[in-house]
């Protein structure tokens, strides 16, 4: 990408603030979108993103790791006083 480029797809992303900030997202997403339309961006990332690409081994691996950080919280809250309790008086 050059400058005069980077210019005019900063001018236009300026020009997409205005009614994000005034609330119009449906009109700043279209410009997002002309934007990303006009020069030809990657959007392939939302591909990767839904549940259903995800390898098999994945998902497993994260259910494992959520398991275990699951059960690590549970013997170190145990294991330690806890501090947000207030002291009886």
């Amino acid at each position: 990408m050059n400058a005069k480029v980077g210019d005019d797809i900063g001018k236009r992303l300026q020009e997409a603030q205005k009614p994000l900030d005034a609330g119009e997202y449906n009109k700043a997403c279209g410009l997002y979108d002309s934007i990303i339309a006009d020069y030809g961006f990657d959007t392939s990332f939302d591909a990767e993103s839904t549940p259903d690409s995800e390898p098999e081994n994945k998902t497993a691996e994260s259910t494992e790791t959520k398991a275990e950080a699951s059960t690590s919280s549970a013997s170190d809250s145990a294991a330690s006083p806890s501090t947000s309790q207030p002291a009886n008086e």
